[in-house]
């Protein structure tokens, strides 16, 4: 199977401890943003406080329904998604509102996944650019990704 793209970010984390941890680790890091600190970009050029939560938003929204796909679909083939598209159609929510969406839905997401039967994780799907693949690899992407953005979140906190 091939790495996701963001094996790199995971390393050797397990997936669903990483997203727990990740959760956690988001979650104090932004309970203290008030409304004008949301719709500051992380750095020059770059996507707001609001921005990055609501492409985590769409990242949770698109990678919990593949792995619902994956599981329960015969000969399943993932739909990819452009981030910027969705961002340019959808834009930041208040980052509070978005925030509050993306924490309940990763709790959802977090027991969903911890109560799938291991065949179901290892079901092969397939993706068209990476190929075969399995609802644990869409996980595991998830659980990169968080970790792919968590520098630029603390980064952007820390030069406050």
């Amino acid at each position: 199977m091939p790495q996701t793209p963001y094996s790199k970010a995971l390393g050797d984390h397990d997936a669903l401890a990483s997203l727990r941890e990740m959760h956690g680790k988001y979650s104090s890091a932004l309970a203290s943003l008030d409304a004008a600190r949301w719709n500051q970009p992380l750095a020059p050029g770059k996507w707001t406080f609001a921005q990055l939560v609501t492409h985590l938003l769409h990242t949770e929204l698109a990678f919990c329904l593949r792995v619902r796909m994956a599981v329960t679909s015969e000969q399943y083939t993932v739909q990819p998604f452009d981030q910027d598209a969705w961002m340019d159609h959808e834009p930041a929510h208040p980052g509070a509102d978005a925030f509050a969406a993306w924490a309940s839905l990763r709790r959802v997401n977090l027991a969903y996944f911890a109560a799938l039967p291991a065949d179901d994780l290892g079901r092969a799907v397939t993706h068209p650019e990476f190929g075969q693949i399995s609802p644990l690899w869409i996980i595991e992407a998830l659980a990169g990704h968080d970790r792919h953005h968590w520098p630029q979140l603390t980064a952007a906190l820390g030069a406050s």
